[in-house]
């Protein structure tokens, strides 16, 4: 299974996201995206664990060896859910990045006012076009802008309590992959001495960069020092090592990082994505206990991205642990290969993991696959090939359970068509856009 490398990129791929890092900068572009908050129709968390979390008592999967479960009769969300998601959402999620995404995509498939939204595709279509780029490219390159898009996007929520100023004033460092290098950007941040002494600071104990750190709190003034609060969990341990109260330890951060989540239900104690921001220093210096412990919880919240998964799973060596992990959390695994830039390593992880796939985590990924990356033309990847592979390769039972639920036609129409515009045109694949519509009996 390939879960502690990174893929190689083809160099069409790689030529493609060079290009599309150029015009993903136009200030035309950026200014019509900024006035209409046209990404905010994407979400940055898949909502998995609330997914599964409903009904957990009524809804094993663990077992199906002498009949199919009768928990597929029913459907996980009540009226009352439903109402739910029409109201503003605080939940127990990363609240600076998705406090509103709780299942978006299960109802909205399109931006509010697609007009706007077109206009913004258009714009992009149009700066393609002048590059002389041969036409089949173009809904890749449209993708590949998009992507790049909410790669910002997320950076700059994943920096909103350190950062003050707009992404123009950002010198971006970016990865072969597309995906912003957060490492080398904070550096970068961190040597402009343009910013604010404190900003650069915060980002020295957030990246826990000790030498630069110990060299800005040298240089500030006791004033400037006050300045910073215990309430950033980096800053808590931070501080005083530098003030040689006591030693910095890693181990500490991260047991801090997670010391809500023994009864995270009960209190909806906000979590915050700038607490993994040093993920690639941190990671690497605790013990093996809190590496898994850590990784677990990681995993479970979705607060990292793919590519920082693989940088974990690499660190952990040959331990019994991973797999363990696969078992305890396979939707959340898969699900991170439907990310860009892994999509094509999808299938052959999914082929080592069916064993811990239950009929409810195979309901959301088909479900994920044809409402979130093919209704929404997510051109990054061949979706038709994926679903259709996903479909052939998955064992019996998950497929006698799927045939019970409504979004087995909208299944077998994606795989028959292959063609987003004529599949869509069908009733049932604009029903089952509902996802507790299309879990329930035909």
């Amino acid at each position: 299974m390939v879960l502690d490398h990174f893929p190689v990129l083809s160099l069409q791929r790689l030529c493609l996201t060079k290009i599309a890092l150029g015009i993903s900068n136009n200030p035309e572009m950026t200014a019509i995206e900024k006035k209409y908050d046209l990404l905010i129709y994407f979400p940055l968390n898949k909502g998995i664990d609330s997914f599964l979390a409903f009904h957990q008592s009524d809804l094993q999967f663990s077992s199906w060896e002498d009949e199919y479960p009768s928990l597929f009769m029913t459907s996980p969300f009540t009226n009352h859910h439903l109402r739910q998601w029409n109201k503003p959402h605080i939940y127990y999620h990363n609240l600076d990045t998705t406090d509103y995404f709780e299942f978006p995509w299960c109802f909205t498939l399109q931006p509010k006012n697609d007009l706007l939204y077109a206009e913004w595709n258009n714009l992009i279509l149009e700066k393609i076009s002048s590059l002389s780029i041969p036409k089949p490219f173009h809904n890749e390159l449209l993708t590949l802008v998009r992507c790049i898009r909410l790669e910002i996007k997320k950076w700059m929520l994943k920096h909103s309590r350190i950062l003050r100023c707009s992404e123009e004033l950002i010198s971006f460092q970016w990865k072969s992959s597309g995906k912003i290098n957060y490492e080398e950007t904070a550096k970068a941040l961190i040597r402009n001495e343009k910013l604010d002494i404190r900003t650069r600071y915060a980002l020295t104990s957030f990246y826990y960069l000790k030498d630069d750190a110990s060299f800005l709190w040298n240089k500030m003034t006791r004033d400037e020092k006050k300045f910073f609060s215990d309430d950033l969990t980096s800053l808590r341990i931070w501080n005083p090592s530098l003030e040689r109260i006591s030693p910095f330890e890693f181990n500490k951060i991260a047991r801090l990082i997670m010391w809500f989540d023994n009864d995270i239900r009960g209190d909806r104690t906000p979590w915050y994505s700038d607490n993994y921001l040093g993920l690639r220093t941190l990671f690497p210096k605790l013990s093996m206990e809190k590496k898994i412990e850590w990784l677990r919880y990681s995993v479970k919240m979705q607060s990292i991205d793919n590519e920082d998964l693989l940088f974990c799973l690499a660190h952990l060596g040959a331990n019994d642990e991973k797999e363990n992990l696969f078992r305890e959390y396979p939707c959340q695994i898969l699900a991170y290969f439907l990310d860009w830039p892994l999509q094509s390593e999808f299938l052959e992880v999914a082929e080592g993991m069916w064993s811990f796939v239950s009929g409810r985590i195979f309901f959301f990924l088909l479900h994920f696959i044809i409402y979130e990356r093919i209704v929404k033309e997510w051109n990054d990847y061949d979706y038709f090939h994926l679903l259709r592979e996903f479909w052939r390769q998955s064992p019996i039972h998950l497929k006698e359970c799927i045939k019970l639920k409504n979004i087995y036609q909208v299944v077998m129409l994606a795989i028959d068509c292959g063609d987003t515009s004529s599949f869509y045109e069908e009733e049932i694949a604009k029903l089952c856009a509902n996802i507790d519509y299309a879990f329930c009996i035909p």
